[in-house]
């Protein structure tokens, strides 16, 4: 993804930005080396990032307004030299929680108002300086829904108001040590759509209400102790879309009201078990769009508008153009694809004469 993201803010400078030249907030490591700004998180008019200023304090938790004076340290959380490289930010109200390692506790729950004497452990999810690690920070109805490791349980759902009493597991899904191993986050409909394998019947989609009793298995789509393999679960016209595999279609594309009943196959594009296999779920205005594969077209740009079947957008029509980086730029579809003249930036309006490439960045000379 990274030749996209390169590009998109050139494009969005030179469309917005003309009259402004980028300038340096701030040198914020002044001895002649980098401060090597990493995990930018912005929450409201603020940008959180992670820093390192000097040789004296290591890579540790800065805010910016954009401003030189407004572009400071928040919190020397790992004391001394030692980094506690802030990540997994994710923000609710007026405050932002995110990992850090102090030194102490290991890599646990923090947050922050934007202040040093509000920047705080949460908890010490497992005590002692073996680390938690908590990832998957989401907002779930003014709530932190996360996975943690409380060195008893295995990696699994946990919850939190922000207090250390308030932070508890929501359910041990696989009963002991071992992880659940929980992807896929999804808030839809005042509830927490996830993957999870119980141990029993494999990777499959699961629903929580936060609490114990409200989290259980939505659907066993591959029946049995195999993976259904569900990836990409994106909202599309208020339903939930998704790639899984019930062993009999193959991957293909999925779709779900939030009940067993209304999780169905959307689709089975190539006919058998070897399915189009969906990915880079990507919804721009009123048109759902993924990569995807059939025996006919290849491996191209394909899309839904939520009534009819799959459309191929046949990008290269004498191969596979296999697109990559879809990006949703203020309701135009933008991303990469191979054809003739290499990988390219590509935008698209859904139709086959609305895909074009934008420029043809670094040509092929020919003699």
């Amino acid at each position: 993804m990274n030749k996209l993201f390169s590009l998109i803010p050139v494009l969005c400078l030179t469309l917005h930005l003309k009259s402004q030249t980028p300038t340096l907030t701030r040198d914020i490591n002044t001895n002649y080396l980098s401060s090597n700004p990493t995990v930018l998180f912005a929450h409201g008019n603020t940008l959180f990032f992670t820093a390192q200023n000097n040789t004296t304090q290591g890579n540790e938790l800065w805010k910016t307004d954009g401003t030189d004076s407004g572009t400071v340290m928040i919190k020397d959380i790992y004391s001394g030299t030692g980094s506690s490289n802030p990540n997994n930010y994710c923000g609710i109200g007026s405050m932002v929680y995110f990992t850090a390692n102090n030194g102490i506790n290991g890599v646990e729950l923090w947050r922050t108002d934007g202040t040093e004497s509000g920047t705080y452990l949460v908890k010490d999810i497992r005590s002692g300086g073996n680390s938690s690690s908590p990832s998957k920070l989401t907002n779930f109805n003014g709530k932190l829904l996360f996975t943690a490791d409380n060195g008893i349980n295995g990696q699994e759902l946990w919850i939190s108001d922000g207090t250390d009493s308030g932070t508890v597991m929501v359910k041990d899904i696989r009963s002991g040590a071992t992880s659940s191993t929980i992807a896929d986050i999804v808030i839809y409909n005042n509830r927490a759509y996830f993957t999870a394998n119980d141990g029993t019947y494999g990777s499959e989609f699961w629903v929580s209400d936060g609490s114990d009793t409200g989290t259980r298995m939505l659907k066993d789509i591959r029946p049995g102790s195999s993976a259904s393999s569900i990836t990409g679960t994106t909202i599309f016209n208020n339903k939930l879309y998704f790639a899984a595999n019930d062993g009999t279609t193959g991957p293909e594309l999925w779709t779900s009201d939030g009940t067993d009943s209304g999780t169905v196959l959307y689709q089975d594009h190539v006919k058998g078990a070897g399915g189009c296999s969906p990915s880079l779920l990507t919804v721009v205005n009123n048109t759902l769009y993924f990569k995807g594969s059939n025996a006919v077209y290849g491996t191209e740009l394909m899309k839904i508008n939520g009534t009819d079947t799959i459309q191929v957008i046949d990008v290269d029509p004498y191969g596979s153009s296999t697109p990559a980086d879809l990006t949703n730029v203020a309701g135009t579809l933008f991303f990469t694809a191979s054809v003739d003249n290499g990988r390219e930036l590509y935008v698209s309006d859904g139709t086959k004469a609305g895909t074009k490439l934008t420029r043809d960045l670094y040509p092929i000379q020919t003699d």
